[in-house]
C-alpha cells in the first residue's frame, strides 16, 4: 500500500509540474497574464518566423503586406536565445501594453497592444525596433 500511495502522489505531483509548466508564458513574465495569442506571436518572433509573425497578424488585423517584416527577418536571420516581458500594463476595459526584449546577436524590442477583436483577445497594434527608447515612448 504504502508503494502505491507513494507512486500516486509522485504521479500527481509529476502532472501538477507539467500542467505549471505548460501554462507557463514563452517570455519570463514576473507578475500578470499575457494574452494567449500575444504568447503565440512571442514565440514566433522568439523563432525568428517573422513571415509567420506578419500571416498570422494579417489575419487578425486585416490585410497586412506580406513584405512588412523582410527587413527585419533580414537583420534577424537567426533565433533569439530568450526573451523576457519587460513591461505588461492592462487598462480598464482591457486594452493591455507589453515591451519584449528578444535577446540574441543583438537585441530587438517589440511593443503589443492588445485588446479585444472578433471575440478573442490579442494583438491590435505593434512597433518592433532595435531601439529600446523608441519603444518605451510607446508606453502609455
Amino acid at each position: 500500500m504504502k508503494k502505491i500511495s507513494f507512486v500516486s502522489l509522485f504521479a500527481a505531483a509529476l502532472l501538477a509540474a507539467s500542467a505549471a509548466t505548460a501554462a507557463a508564458p514563452t517570455c519570463a513574465l514576473s507578475d500578470g497574464a499575457v494574452a494567449p495569442m500575444v504568447d503565440a506571436m512571442n514565440a514566433l518572433v522568439l523563432a525568428g518566423k517573422f513571415s509567420d509573425v506578419t500571416a498570422t497578424l494579417s489575419k487578425r488585423m486585416g490585410g497586412l503586406p506580406a513584405d512588412l517584416l523582410t527587413k527585419l527577418a533580414e537583420a534577424y536571420p537567426k533565433p533569439f536565445s530568450t526573451c523576457t516581458v519587460l513591461a505588461h500594463r492592462v487598462d480598464q476595459g482591457g486594452l493591455a501594453q507589453d515591451v519584449v526584449m528578444f535577446e540574441g546577436s543583438a537585441s530587438l524590442f517589440v511593443y503589443w497592444v492588445s485588446g479585444p477583436l472578433g471575440g478573442e483577445v490579442g494583438p491590435i497594434s505593434f512597433n518592433m525596433n532595435s531601439n529600446f527608447d523608441a519603444i518605451l515612448a510607446l508606453l502609455h
